[in-house]
């Protein structure tokens, strides 16, 4: 995932006033984990930030946060990044994809990897900043680690939180170690001196005491408001000044009259429309806005602008990419919806999605719904939709489809399979159903039979993923006659039902359809066929591990391992790792194991998977945890997998990873408590015919019977298991 240098650059200040009472608090850093600067829009946080650690003799990594940054993969790897961009000059993110969430009760390897990236590579005193964080701090896990990270800091190493709202995370702890410090709105407030000297000395403007005691009542200190009434006061005499106060409110809801009279209205019309315009972009470039506004001179305006400082910064050091002040943006926003009609603005974010879709698709998507090109959204999500997975943005792409209206979505079948998705990523199958059910009616009245073939196909995947194997089994037969033998949707059902039938026991059919499918993609291009091959193997090697063949099961899966770490084919990985662990475990071959199912996790974590895929990869590394005497480990692997099976009430998944669990409590000499979680696992998949599970249950139910000195039901349960 690239990450842009601008993303890491601190803003540069125009003449600012140093506020010594707030600078003492701030140089108190050291010995301080955190400090927290919170405030609404316009007071002045990210100024005082920035001028307090420029005036320190520390080291800073600046992080600009922003909405895309909300899945914590992508958090994580912008931090990491900074960290070796600040210290090695170099940056190798932009050669990995680094997606979003793992439950950090779990799996708090993220973090422990980034803390380790800490201890190597910082070695003196540095202030890391996170601007904006209020951007990111809807998303639970994103705070769950940022707390775990302050527990385990370096001593010599700080953070300062910049946030509007405050951030949801635990702070007490820090609070009785004296290791936080925080900074509120009314600590940002100007006082009455400050207020003098902003005026007196950054501007050399005559405003009198009574002046200044005036605006100090009427603005509360709020630093936008002074900002812009010097703006408004430039060039005028006392009269004029003492007029302009008269009319002076200094509220938020007077900011944007602020800005319309002593900002915009001030330029000439040229400058209002490209400003107009320029605020609907993140980073402005002037040469991509030449080409979307069709112009030849937006370099002359920007440097205009700045030349009369109108609210404008740069955005990395060569000066060529600007931002907007954030209020500036809100008020450009505004006027823009009043001034253009709703088609012509429409256009506007529908050119700058087409202009910037090569080189960013995420910004790209988010213009195209902002424009109400709903197909063309459609269109960037299912041709990235792997995209999308890889570098982690799904939270992003759920907070897209949620700006586009609910009649949209309930109307269009394409938007719903998208939903379906998102809620399987996220290990909702449920949920997931119903979208696809509602979409597939939606396909059915345009008699679009492709995808209600495609839609049938992922139901029955869902159905998987809830546990009900047969069911899903027997939708993908009923439909199987359905589908085009050379779309991706046949292999996709194929790859299952080798899968499902080896679950239920039924190993001749799943030869059989292994046999089908190879014959079908003899037929493919070889790339095509490289990728189906690799699609039907991996359940034909499942099937070798069920049935009892683990060295054909272990030798399929390595090679198959090289073929999909050659494809990148990523998303097929997660089940090639947990089946070497698995394999590599019932080989007696822990070490091997151990590792494979770990970087199956790592891979889960990477595409922001967490559906029951990563459950089996927890079971397989703790089948090689037991293995190595980690019996504590083997536990905590375990748990993280009945909470990812508990979510859809995956019986089948939760059957199997509480046999592990017994099998922990048999070695822990606890055979009551053993006995009755099999006992307890034989009653939630009874009725749902695999065979297989109620097989390996009702042996190791009949071993510990015998150690009861309980040989016939011991008996009994051992002539279950051969039904």
């Amino acid at each position: 995932m690239e990450i842009l240098n601008s993303k890491f650059q601190p803003p540069q200040l125009p003449a600012i006033l140093h506020r010594e009472r707030l600078f003492r608090k701030v140089s108190a850093i050291s010995g301080k984990a955190l400090i927290t600067v919170t405030a609404g829009a316009g007071y002045g946080k990210t100024t005082l930030a920035r001028d307090a650690v420029s005036r320190l003799d520390i080291k800073t990594v600046w992080i600009r946060l922003d909405p895309r940054d909300t899945d914590l993969m992508v958090f994580m790897a912008c931090l990491e990044s900074g960290i070796r961009r600040a210290f090695t000059g170099l940056d190798d993110h932009h050669q990995k994809s680094s997606p979003e969430q793992s439950i950090l009760k779990h799996n708090p390897r993220l973090v422990l990897k980034f803390l380790r990236t800490l201890e190597k590579t910082v070695q003196k005193e540095t202030v890391m900043v996170l601007d904006d964080y209020h951007l990111v701090q809807e998303n639970k896990t994103i705070n769950e680690a940022l707390e775990l990270m302050l527990l385990h800091l370096p001593a010599h190493m700080h953070l300062i939180l910049i946030s509007r709202r405050e951030p949801p995370i635990r702070l007490s702890r820090l609070r009785s170690m004296n290791r936080l410090i925080e900074i509120s709105e009314a600590d940002l407030s100007f006082t009455f001196p400050e207020i003098k000297d902003f005026f007196s000395k950054i501007f050399n403007l005559p405003v009198t005491d009574d002046h200044i005691l005036e605006l100090h009542e009427k603005t509360g200190g709020w630093a936008a408001s002074l900002v812009l009434f010097r703006y408004a006061l430039k060039g005028k005499t006392q009269g004029e000044i003492e007029t302009c106060l008269l009319g002076f409110k200094g509220s938020h809801r007077f900011i944007f009259s602020y800005l319309e009279e002593n900002i915009f209205e001030t330029q000439p019309l040229e400058t209002r429309e490209f400003m107009m315009k320029a605020g609907l972009l993140s980073v402005i470039d002037p040469e991509f806005c030449n080409r979307v506004f069709q112009i030849t001179n937006a370099g002359i305006i920007l440097g205009r602008m700045m030349e009369d400082h109108l609210l404008i910064f740069p955005a990395n050091e060569n000066q060529t990419l600007f931002i907007f002040h954030h209020l500036l943006k809100d008020y450009l926003a505004e006027k823009l919806s009043l001034e253009y009609p709703v088609p012509e603005l429409n256009a506007l974010h529908q050119r700058i999605a087409q202009e910037i879709e090569p080189d960013d698709i995420f910004e790209a998507l988010f213009h195209y719904i902002e424009g109400r090109d709903y197909d063309d959204a459609i269109r960037v999500i299912e041709t990235h939709e792997l995209k999308f997975l890889l570098e982690g943005k799904i939270h992003f792409l759920g907070k897209c489809l949620e700006k586009i209206p609910g009649t949209v979505v309930e109307n269009n079948p394409k938007l719903l399979f998208a939903q379906a998705k998102l809620f399987s990523y996220y290990g909702s199958p449920r949920e997931a159903v119903l979208k696809l059910q509602t979409a597939y009616s939606l396909f059915k009245k345009t008699q679009s039979n492709e995808d209600m073939v495609k839609c049938l196909v992922d139901i029955g995947a869902q159905y998987y993923g809830s546990g009900y194997v047969k069911e899903a089994k027997l939708l993908m037969e009923q439909v199987l006659s359905e589908v085009n033998p050379s779309s991706a949707t046949y292999i996709v059902a194929m790859t299952y039902l080798i899968f499902l039938a080896a679950v239920l026991g039924e190993f001749d059919a799943s030869e059989k359809y292994t046999r089908e499918a190879g014959e079908v993609i003899a037929e493919y291009p070889d790339f095509e066929r490289c990728v189906a091959l690799a699609l039907i193997n991996t359940s034909y090697a499942y099937k070798l591990y069920i049935s009892g063949d683990f060295e054909k099961s272990r030798a399929l899966n390595e090679k198959l391992l090289k073929t999909v770490l050659d494809l990148k084919a990523e998303s097929v990985l997660p089940l090639i790792y947990y089946q070497c662990s698995a394999t590599s475990a019932a080989l007696g071959r822990f070490e091997t194991g151990y590792d494979y199912g770990k970087k199956g996790i790592e891979i889960c974590e990477k595409i922001n998977l967490r559906d029951s895929k990563k459950g089996w990869v927890h079971i397989a590394v703790s089948q090689n945890c037991m293995g190595l005497g980690r019996f504590e480990e083997a536990i905590d692997h375990l748990n993280a997998g009945i909470e990812i099976f508990e979510m859809p009430c995956n019986r089948w998944g939760l059957a199997n990873a509480r046999h592990c669990l017994h099998q922990v409590l048999v070695e822990q000499k606890k055979p009551d408590q053993a006995k009755e979680l099999l006992l307890n696992s034989l009653d939630i998949i009874d009725g749902y015919d695999v065979i297989i599970t109620e097989g390996i249950l009702e042996n190791s139910l009949a071993a510990l019977l015998i150690q009861e000195k309980n040989p016939e039901e011991a008996m009994d349960c051992l002539n279950r298991s051969r039904h």
